[in-house]
């Protein structure tokens, strides 16, 4: 619990919305600039199924990750 609160502390986020910002940013990097697959850019950041990476993308950039190429 220590290292939560300190990681708040210091990063002003949880360390759960951190390593989901990271996440979604170097998915949104795949997907733009290496045009990698909705797929690929899932398998690339932790999820295994195409429709959670879906669906967590489109949480947090409120695009889905198809329509961002766009």
């Amino acid at each position: 619990s220590k290292l939560r609160r300190d990681f708040k502390e210091y990063f002003g986020v949880t360390i759960h919305n951190y390593i989901i910002r990271v996440r979604m940013e170097y998915a949104r990097k795949l997907l733009l600039e290496e045009k990698k697959s909705i797929f690929e850019a899932a398998a690339l950041t932790g999820f295994s199924h195409q429709n959670n990476f879906s669906n967590a993308f489109k949480k947090y950039f409120g695009i889905s990750p198809s329509d961002i190429r766009r």
